[in-house]
């Protein structure tokens, strides 16, 4: 997986995480480590499930030299807890080396993103993104978006759409929050957005509703980050008395925060990447606790409930924010926000991606390598990083010379050990030498 799992928001690699731990101890491979030896750690919060920190991921210079060192800390841990026959689920590009070396039952990607659709990635992150949907047995894209942009560029790719869903039997015992219904002491309604703060967000229509809509509190539940140029205008809205910004809030609260909501927001930018791709846990979350939710336009939200607005426009966000409210939605409204959530359940979404895989891995017992398939997509790239690898390594001297020396013929071995040619072996090997 990318780093960070302890600070993440509970999204698609917790939910299958769990359902998988029921089943098979889980080990979430996180590539944060520099120099130090791997490390395993238990995750108290999912039983049979741990981290296991390896080597750093990402760089092109390093690959073969990281793929190396990952691959034997990999291998090493599975020896120590006697594991033969992995599945490997992965989610991070950069792990494509690693995951194409480990013997493994069979291979998953999990599209929780359109990388694709990014505008300011690293190229060498998306020829690692092909490499990994090549070499995957099943890819499973969780929006009709993401598959799309999958297909568009490895049609070879085989893609089961399962989109993300919610914990619908938490959501709905969600009771109204006590220290939120306070705060909004002496206000009509209270919109409630929870999610990562940061630059998908649209700052200027946020800080517009907050303008128009004064007897309203704002609870922007989340962690900041990443705001780069909406730093600006996200301290402008803060500066609104009727916009609350507690920070990150715990996962077991969300339900009850959503519960004492009158309406949910997800006011994102109109970009591609979010527009034809997007597919926010948020919204069923929202819904299952009963909460009606009004959001910027993403296809996939399109008629999955009416109380789920999507909206085109700014002017048409705002017309509709005016209009929502829990205590307005008809019976029948809410009472289909329940039964789409249910419908919607996590569970059900792992039962589907089991079915999706069962054709693939049966009652085989056999494990495969697939190295052919990432070194083929990677081409001169990995020539060039086991080139750098190899001048990384760390050889002294004096061995390779004594080395070389034993199958020179006697004059040349004695002119060799006196030091004549040492400069020449150093050129052949890199060594000293700057890459």
């Amino acid at each position: 997986m990318f780093p960070g799992w302890e600070n993440e928001p509970r999204g698609n690699r917790w939910h299958f995480a769990v359902r998988w731990a029921k089943r098979l101890p889980v080990v979430l491979v996180q590539p944060t480590l520099a120099f130090r030896s791997a490390m395993s750690q238990p995750e108290p919060r999912i039983p049979n499930s741990r981290v296991f920190r390896i080597r750093s991921a990402g760089y092109q210079e390093d690959i073969a030299y990281t793929v190396q060192v990952q691959v034997a800390q990999v291998l090493k841990d599975m020896a120590e807890h006697d594991f033969h026959r992995p599945l490997l689920w992965q989610y991070n590009p950069n792990l494509a080396g690693l995951c194409a070396r480990i013997p493994a039952v069979a291979r998953v990607y999990h599209a929780s993103e359109a990388h694709f659709l990014y505008t300011r990635l690293d190229p060498f992150f998306l020829v690692q993104m092909r490499s990994a949907l090549k070499l995957s047995d099943l890819t499973v894209a969780v929006s009709a978006g993401v598959a799309d942009s999958i297909r568009a560029r490895v049609p070879e790719a085989r893609i089961a759409t399962v989109t993300n869903g919610c914990d619908f039997n938490a959501y709905i015992r969600g009771k109204p929050d006590t220290e939120l219904l306070s705060a909004a002491s002496g206000y009509r309604r209270i919109a409630i957005y929870a999610g990562n703060i940061n630059e998908r967000l649209d700052f200027n229509l946020i800080d517009q509703l907050a303008a128009s809509h004064p007897d309203v509190l704002f609870a922007m539940y989340g962690r900041v980050a990443d705001l780069g140029e909406d730093t600006g205008l996200w301290k402008r809205a803060l500066r609104r008395d009727n916009v609350l910004a507690p920070g990150a809030i715990d996962p077991d609260r969300l339900p009850d925060v959503y519960a004492a909501a009158d309406v949910g927001i997800i006011p994102y930018k109109q970009e591609p990447l979010l527009v034809e791709a997007g597919w926010p846990l948020k919204a069923l979350e929202m819904c299952a606790t009963g909460l009606p939710v009004v959001s910027t336009l993403m296809r996939s939200l399109l008629g999955v409930a009416r109380g789920l607005l999507v909206t085109s426009s700014q002017n048409g966000f705002l017309e509709a924010f005016a209009a929502t409210s829990r205590s307005n939605l008809s019976a029948e409204d809410s009472a289909e926000l329940l039964e789409v959530s249910a419908a919607n359940d996590y569970d059900a979404k792992f039962d589907e991606v089991l079915e999706a895989l069962d054709p693939i891995i049966g009652d085989s017992q056999s494990t495969t390598t697939k190295a052919d398939i990432f070194v083929a997509e990677l081409g001169p790239l990995w020539q060039e990083g086991e080139l750098h690898f190899f001048r990384l390594i760390r050889i002294r001297l004096s061995d390779v010379v004594r080395e070389v020396a034993r199958v020179l013929p006697p004059v040349a071995r004695r002119r060799l050990l006196r030091g004549g040619n040492r400069a020449a072996i150093k050129r052949f090997f890199g060594i000293g030498r700057r890459t």
